[in-house]
């Protein structure tokens, strides 16, 4: 979280939160109005990486958390723990250990969830002395190629990491975190709702095939599928159910979706944004189907503003 947001917070022991972990897709990244993206000729490219404090708070105020509490959960305060990038284990780092300042555990309501990212991300720790605007504590690799242009170091981290990862591995890393999280959320009588943003993977089955040989296949059972697991209208991941808003049911289960809105400014129906990730709208409709989920679970009672 940005240093300049934690500002805005002041968070009592009468405090009602939604809290909100996750990647960019939690954080808000590229859910700019028409009139921003316009700015960039609807280019991700042409936006670049830069970040700009008027457009990250653009992103936040339209992301699926605070729409969520804007719309339908007024009296809880939105906590946006997303950071773009990063993986599960940063995640819950962001929430558990790195934000303590805020003073989460005090508040006398929590509701976490979880959007979960792709497993094959690893977060290492920065070098505490380089993160000087106590921003972006891990940096995130994956079990691919590092670009040319990285120094030797990262190049030998990323190698090595392609050389031992695994599903197995993957699934190992990602429920040994889970378990750290509902110890959390546990001790401080947190509620928690794990959901998968743009993974096919999240499945009992899918766990279940990948630790049949490993010894670790004991730990399955830290989820409780049914009911820590919600899946938007019977689907694995929410970008499948843009996809079917999108009127394209073939993208389901493949990337197909990411590669045509961020080559082509978007999709047709501006279900994802130039940079491929949900738009305004979409982070409605995520808010809108993770509170029903709330609602029905009787997490919230008092709810006065009314579906979208």
């Amino acid at each position: 979280m940005h240093k300049d947001f934690k500002q805005k917070y002041n968070i009592t022991s009468d405090s009602r939160l939604l809290i909100g972990l996750g990647d960019s897709f939690t954080e808000g990244q590229g859910a700019l109005s028409d009139e921003t993206w316009s700015l960039y000729n609807y280019s991700s490219e042409e936006r670049t990486q830069e970040l700009h404090y008027d457009e990250l708070e653009e992103e936040l105020s339209n992301s699926w958390v605070h729409q969520m509490c804007k719309n339908h959960m007024p009296s809880y305060t939105p906590v946006n723990l997303g950071f773009r990038g990063n993986g599960n284990k940063s995640s819950i780092k962001n929430l558990t250990t790195l934000n303590s300042d805020l003073n989460i555990e005090s508040a006398k309501e929590k509701i976490v969830i979880f959007h979960l990212t792709d497993m094959m991300r690893y977060d290492y720790l920065n070098d505490p002395l380089a993160n000087t605007n106590e921003h972006n504590h891990y940096t995130t690799m994956w079990p691919h190629t590092a670009a040319e242009k990285d120094p030797e170091y990262k190049k030998a981290l990323w190698t090595g990491y392609r050389g031992f990862w695994s599903e197995g591995f993957g699934c190992v890393e990602f429920l040994i975190n889970i378990q750290d999280l509902k110890n959390w959320c546990k001790l401080h009588d947190a509620k928690l709702i794990l959901t998968s943003a743009f993974s096919q993977e999240y499945t009992k089955k899918y766990f279940e095939h990948h630790l049949q040989h490993y010894h670790y296949n004991r730990f399955i059972d830290i989820i409780d599928w049914e009911n820590d697991f919600y899946y938007p209208e019977g689907y694995n991941c929410f970008s499948d159910l843009l996809c079917i808003k999108e009127g394209r049911e073939d993208w389901i289960g493949t990337q197909d979706w990411y590669w045509y809105a961020f080559k082509n400014g978007g999709t047709k129906d501006g279900w994802f944004t130039p940079c491929a990730h949900p738009s305004v709208k979409g982070h409605a409709l995520i808010a809108e189907k993770i509170f029903q989920e709330i609602y029905n679970r009787g997490w919230v009672k008092n709810a006065t503003i009314p579906l979208i």
